[in-house]
């Protein structure tokens, strides 16, 4: 199981791979559906993506 500073760790590196400054996005402790989507999107087919509520 990922603790959330480890979560968070990996959302930060996966904006910056691509190539998103930390002032270009905000992060919340709600996730928006239509984000979390478009972020997949750009990561290709090669990501994993494990999302638990």
């Amino acid at each position: 199981m990922v603790n959330d500073r480890s979560l968070l760790l990996e959302i930060i590196t996966a904006l910056e791979e691509q190539d998103l400054d930390r002032g270009e996005y905000q992060l919340q402790r709600m996730i928006v559906a239509e984000a979390l989507e478009r972020l997949v999107d750009l990561t290709g087919p090669q990501t994993e993506t494990d999302l638990e509520v």
